[in-house]
């Protein structure tokens, strides 16, 4: 399957501050995935200049944004995702970011589970999102029957850790929550 792939380059020149050495720009490669982890091949980049607030002007090219060095607010987005912000320092002649979207109105999305084990209810679930910059885990008791349940989660990567008594036993990677799936986790 052939896919087409649209890229950006954008070309900034600061005109005020004369900053657009060739030994001053950097080579950006920003590549957008969604939380199935599937490139998303036409995002649209927004990259504007902190000091001046200068929006830099998108042109194709051959997949890498060309940038003076210096600090940047950077926006991606796509139809039916979530806009995506981060402020960004560039310094280096080639950068690279990976940066994963995660789907518009994906709130309330449920990841529920069941811990198959002799005594279930002696362990905790951890929940670790891979996919957004919220890196705060969650934590679940696992009920008599084995079961467990997180609410109100974005779409995307997640890793869930089995722990007892703080170890872990069990590690599982989910690459989408979908609500009505049921994680099966044996532990021996």
């Amino acid at each position: 399957m052939t896919r087409l792939v649209r890229t950006l380059v954008l070309i900034g020149v600061s005109i005020a501050s004369g900053k657009a050495a060739d030994s001053e720009r950097s080579r950006l490669t920003i590549e957008v995935w969604n939380p199935a982890n599937e490139r998303i091949e036409v995002p649209q980049i927004k990259l504007v200049e902190v000091g001046t607030k200068q929006e830099l002007i998108p042109i194709q090219h051959d997949g890498a944004l060309e940038i003076p060095y210096g600090e940047y607010s950077l926006s991606v987005s796509a139809p039916g995702y979530r806009r995506f912000e981060q402020y960004i320092r560039i310094y280096q002649s080639e950068v690279y970011r990976r940066i994963s979207l995660s789907v518009a109105n994906s709130r309330y999305q449920t990841l529920a589970g069941i811990v198959k084990s002799q005594s279930p209810s002696s362990y905790w679930v951890r929940l670790i999102s891979l996919s957004s910059n919220n890196t705060n885990a969650q934590d679940a008791k696992i009920k008599p029957d084995g079961s467990f349940q997180f609410a109100g989660l974005d779409g995307g990567d997640y890793l869930i850790l089995v722990l007892r008594d703080g170890v872990i036993v069990a590690s599982v990677r989910q690459h989408s929550v979908l609500n009505d799936h049921i994680i099966e986790i044996n532990l021996k």
